[in-house]
């Protein structure tokens, strides 16, 4: 592997674990899957999607204001039926690279505020 894949698996890795933070701060404040799923990036205050533009910058991945702020490798928009499983896969990549806090519950329901 060239230095340029490996910084571009690892800025990958990156991109993912930036998701399971602001999808972990998500839910901890009631936000639901489709919640999530219809948020774009402009939707969310600059202290939340810094890192996250910085990583997909770097990748030549979608960091427009409407673009919306989960998506996969490729740069599509993760669906509120491919929520859940993104954010666990997200979840499994932040805790290979060392870049998570202890597991937290997705309590995924219907009818919560979602203030960021």
């Amino acid at each position: 592997m060239d230095s340029k894949a490996g910084l571009d698996n690892f800025l990958h890795a990156g991109l993912l674990a930036v998701q399971e933070r602001l999808g972990r701060h998500l839910v901890d404040r009631g936000w639901t899957c489709r919640q999530m799923a219809g948020v774009c990036l402009q939707d969310l205050p600059d202290r939340l999607t810094g890192t996250l533009l910085r990583c997909r910058r770097a990748l030549g991945l979608p960091a427009g204001g409407n673009d919306p702020v989960f998506i996969d490798e490729c740069g599509r928009a993760v669906l509120a039926v491919g929520m859940e499983p993104h954010l666990r896969r997200c979840r499994s990549t932040a805790e290979r690279m060392g870049a998570t806090a202890p597991p937290s519950v997705f309590p995924y329901a219907a009818g919560h505020s979602h203030t960021p």
